[in-house]
C-alpha cells in the first residue's frame, strides 16, 4: 500500500491516467495557437512563464487560467511560502533522471526538454522519461511577500524607454551586425544577411523605430545561416511572425501596450494558412514557430535586463534583482 491507502496497482493506474489528461491537454492547447486570438493569448502567458518549454505553459494554463509563477512546496518553503491548506498542486513534465532502457538501476543526470518536441531521441537507452512532478502557483501559497524590484520608469508617448535603443544596438553588435537608420522603401525595416546590417526606416516614431529594431533582431536570430550569412528559407509567414512575436514580447515587458497592436497584422495571414493544413501539420508547424519565438525572445530579454532598459540610468547602474526563482523543468 502506498502513502494515501492505494495499493502500487491504483497508484500506477491513476498516475498514467493523469498523464494521458496532461498529453490531450497538450494537443489541444498546440490546436488552439494555430488561430490569430490563440497566438496572442500565448504570448501573454509567455510573459508570465517566460523559461517554461511550451508543453508546460500550455499544461499549466490548462489547470489554471490565471498561473503566472510556480514552483514546488520545497522551493516555496526556501523563500518563506508554503501551500495553502486545501491547495491542490499543478503538475508540469520534468526529465525523470532514470534510463528507459538498460539496466533498472542506471542512473543519469537529468537534463531539461520537452515532452512533445518531437526531436528523435539518440537511441533508446538516451530517451528521456519524463513524469508529471507537482508545482504550486503563488496564488496557492501563503506566508512571507516575495520581493520586488521596480519597475521601469514609462516613457513619454512616441518615446521608446531610457537606453533600448543603444542596448538593443550592442545585441545586434555583438552578434556581427551593423545598425543603421536610412532608406528602406515601403519596408519599415530590413535586415541583409548578404551584408550582415540591418537597417531601420526613417520615418516614425523613436518607439516605432526601436521595435522595428526589435523585429529585425528576431530576423536576425532566427532567419539566417550564421556561416553564409544567407536567408535560411523559412517560409516568410512564419518568418514575419516570429519576428513580430519577439517584438511584441519586448514591448510587453516594458508595458508598452498600445505600440505592441500593430504587430499581429501578420499574425491572421500566418493563422489562415495554417489553418488549412492537416492537424499533424499544424502542429508541427505551431510548434517550430513557438520554439523559434522562445529561442530568440529569452536571450534578447536577459540582455536588455541586465542592460537596465527603462531606468533612469540605464547601461551604468544595475537595477535590484528580482527575486530568484528556481525553475523544475522548462
Amino acid at each position: 500500500m502506498t502513502r494515501t491507502g492505494q495499493t502500487r496497482e491504483e497508484w500506477i493506474g491513476a498516475q498514467r491516467e493523469r498523464e494521458d489528461q496532461a498529453r490531450e491537454a497538450l494537443v489541444a492547447g498546440v490546436a488552439r495557437l494555430a488561430d490569430r486570438q490563440g497566438w496572442a493569448d500565448w504570448l501573454g502567458l509567455v510573459t508570465r512563464l517566460p523559461h517554461y518549454s511550451l508543453s508546460n505553459q500550455l499544461l499549466l494554463v490548462s489547470q489554471r487560467a490565471d498561473v503566472s509563477m510556480v514552483m514546488s512546496a520545497a522551493q516555496w518553503r526556501e523563500v518563506g511560502r508554503w501551500p495553502a491548506k486545501g491547495s491542490h498542486a499543478l503538475r508540469i513534465w520534468a526529465p525523470s533522471r532514470r534510463r528507459t532502457g538498460g539496466s533498472g538501476d542506471e542512473q543519469r543526470p537529468a537534463r531539461e526538454a520537452d515532452p512533445g518536441s518531437g526531436q528523435a531521441p539518440r537511441d533508446e537507452r538516451d530517451r528521456p522519461r519524463f513524469v508529471l512532478v507537482p508545482v504550486f502557483d503563488v496564488a496557492q501559497t501563503e506566508g512571507e511577500p516575495l520581493p520586488s524590484a521596480p519597475d521601469p520608469v514609462a516613457p513619454p508617448p512616441g518615446q521608446a524607454p531610457a537606453g533600448m535603443w543603444q542596448a538593443l544596438v550592442d545585441y545586434a553588435t555583438a552578434a556581427g551586425f551593423t545598425v543603421g537608420v536610412g532608406d528602406t522603401g515601403t519596408a519599415d525595416g530590413v535586415t541583409n544577411f548578404a551584408t550582415a546590417t540591418i537597417t531601420v526606416a526613417e520615418r516614425g516614431s523613436e518607439l516605432a523605430q526601436t521595435l522595428t529594431l526589435a523585429h529585425e533582431i528576431g530576423h536576425m536570430a532566427l532567419h539566417g545561416d550564421p556561416a553564409t550569412r544567407d536567408p535560411a528559407g523559412v517560409h516568410r509567414g512564419r518568418a514575419e511572425v516570429q519576428a513580430e512575436s519577439v517584438a511584441y514580447l519586448v514591448a510587453h515587458a516594458y508595458g508598452l501596450q498600445e505600440a505592441a497592436e500593430w504587430h499581429f497584422d501578420y499574425l491572421a495571414h500566418w493563422a489562415a494558412r495554417v489553418g488549412t493544413d492537416a492537424g499533424a501539420v499544424v502542429a508541427a508547424e505551431v510548434r517550430e514557430t513557438a520554439a523559434g519565438v522562445l529561442s530568440a525572445a529569452r536571450p534578447l530579454l536577459e540582455h536588455l535586463a541586465e542592460a537596465c532598459v527603462g531606468f533612469p540610468d540605464p547601461l551604468r547602474e544595475p537595477a535590484p534583482p528580482a527575486p530568484a526563482v528556481a525553475v523544475m523543468a522548462r
